[in-house]
């Protein structure tokens, strides 16, 4: 499951509906773009700017419950962990793309 339906049954229950599409279209912009730029710093072996938008990705993916994207980018930020690579960027990316099509579904539903 992309989404955790628990958390998004909480977010519409504390904002009003014809709010919701917005929050998840803007979220879902959000996540594409945090991937890419956490993909481009990978690319460039930049080690700490890519932990970096780990971490803000993680913290955007808590925000609507992507809870797979969340622990991908979670464990990718841990200081003990190694630098992000090209080819753990690409799988965390991945999981935003799932996550940001699960958003603008629900935004079109």
């Amino acid at each position: 499951m992309t989404l955790d339906p628990d958390h998004l049954a909480g977010l519409a229950a504390a904002v009003p509906a014809a709010e919701l599409p917005g929050i998840y279209r803007a979220f879902a912009t959000d996540l594409l773009r945090l991937a890419a730029e956490m993909e481009g710093h990978a690319a460039a072996g930049d080690a700490p700017a890519a932990r970096a938008v780990a971490h803000a990705l993680a913290g955007a993916a808590a925000g609507v419950g992507a809870r797979q994207l969340e622990a991908l980018a979670r464990a990718a930020m841990h200081p003990s962990a190694p630098p992000i690579g090209a080819e753990q960027a690409a799988g965390i990316a991945a999981a935003a793309r799932a996550a940001a099509a699960a958003l603008e579904a629900l935004a079109a539903a």
